[in-house]
């Protein structure tokens, strides 16, 4: 089975929710499309809305259970071509 993949959604957990939200925003600019105040932020690039990048407290009773223990790091790739 063949399939194209048209959004990949990586999301950060962490216990710094608006302060990863503001750096992403700073770095990256993108903008937020949907929070849910509290527990999970999604953001986008405003020239490109298939980038996005999700952020979710990882201590929060929505987050899966797997996903609960401390945060200890994180390696994002970006790649801008011309």
């Amino acid at each position: 089975m063949e399939f194209a993949v048209t959004r990949l959604l990586p999301n950060i957990c962490t216990d710094k929710l608006e302060e990863t939200r503001d750096f992403y925003a700073r770095l990256l600019g993108f903008i937020v499309g949907f929070e849910h105040r509290g527990w999970y932020v999604q953001m986008a690039s405003p020239a490109d809305p298939k980038l996005q990048i999700g952020i979710m407290r990882h201590d929060h009773e929505f987050t899966p259970k797997e996903l609960v223990a401390d945060p200890n790091g994180l390696l994002v790739h970006l790649f801008a071509f011309p």
